[in-house]
């Protein structure tokens, strides 16, 4: 018996002939584009990384005057000069930290949906949501990463990843620890403090920026090649 149907019956002149559908490939699914969210991502790293160091300087000036306008070598002049210039520098940090949030969280949400949806513990919304939501963010971020690491097969080691989280948890709770002190600061020697712990902090900072700059790399490079 032969493996192939007879052709349709030819209509009756003056009857349209019917019209057959032939199915269509399937199309392939259209590549993501990382590339430029994610140099937006590192360059906000990098520029976040370097008012980081400018705000040790500060801090480091600010202990300094404490210090020495409590023994008396320099007046009242001198800490007015710290706190002239720690207010905006501040705010340009902060101002640069939330950018380079915004931008990751949009980078990640475009790479959670590179990857097949069974690959991954969370939905894309999900990779979005947890950085905002309390308790739930100190680890669910860290879980979406690793993730999407071994989802893009990036080349990112999973101590790399530890370090960064274990860094950014850290720089986050001097963060917490800065703004009580500063807040119930009734002394010099207690606002000096307050700045010492703000330098750990903005060091750890900076040591966290360096793996999450990795991480943005490796994983961009394996959703996104440059040479596609």
């Amino acid at each position: 018996m032969s493996d192939f149907a007879p052709p349709p019956p030819i209509p009756p002149a003056g009857i349209p002939a019917p019209q057959y559908q032939w199915p269509q490939p399937a199309q392939p699914p259209m590549p993501v584009r990382l590339r430029g969210i994610g140099s937006a991502v590192r360059w906000l790293i990098l520029a976040s990384a370097l008012t980081s160091l400018f705000v040790i300087g500060v801090e480091a000036m600010g202990v300094l005057a404490i210090a020495r306008f409590l023994d008396g070598s320099v007046g009242i002049e001198a800490l007015e000069s710290y706190d002239a210039m720690s207010t905006p520098t501040m705010l340009l940090s902060s101002a640069l930290l939330l950018a380079s949030g915004i931008c990751w969280v949009v980078w990640q949400h475009r790479a959670a949906t590179a990857v097949p949806a069974g690959e991954l513990r969370r939905s894309p919304g999900w990779h979005v949501g947890s950085w905002f939501i309390p308790v739930v963010a100190w680890w669910f971020p860290v879980q979406n990463i690793s993730d999407l690491i071994r989802a893009s097969r990036a080349a990112v080691s999973s101590g790399a990843v530890a370090v960064w989280w274990a860094l950014w948890i850290s720089g986050n709770l001097a963060y917490m620890v800065v703004n009580r002190l500063a807040l119930s600061a009734e002394s010099l020697p207690e606002l000096s403090a307050a700045a010492i712990v703000s330098i750990i902090g903005e060091v750890l900072t900076i040591g966290a920026a360096a793996f999450a700059w990795l991480i943005v790399t490796r994983i961009t490079d394996a959703l996104d090649p440059a040479g596609r």
